[in-house]
């Protein structure tokens, strides 16, 4: 049982850690690159990011306006960096 306690621990430390690497730049690009870089880390490197969850979700996570975070996708996508199709974001560089 404490060692099943101390391993529920040590992943959710390695949770919130990981969400304040993410929170942590400044602007909404650069938590946005680190986040989905983070994600197509987990995922296998493929540079294809299935959400799912939805973009308000998306933008409570680094702490900004969906509004705000849908302006800069579609920033990021006229600038060549990702490709947008709802749910799925494909990250070009």
């Amino acid at each position: 049982m404490l060692g099943n306690l101390l391993v529920l621990m040590a992943s959710k430390n390695i949770e919130l850690s990981g969400r304040a690497l993410h929170t942590a730049p400044k602007t909404i690009r650069e938590k946005l690159v680190s986040y989905l870089s983070a994600i197509d880390t987990q995922e296998g490197h493929h540079g294809i990011v299935k959400l799912p969850f939805t973009r308000q979700i998306l933008a409570n996570y680094p702490n900004v306006e969906r509004s705000a975070l849908s302006h800069e996708l579609k920033n990021m996508e006229r600038d060549g960096l990702v490709k947008v199709d709802k749910r799925k974001i494909i990250l070009l560089k």
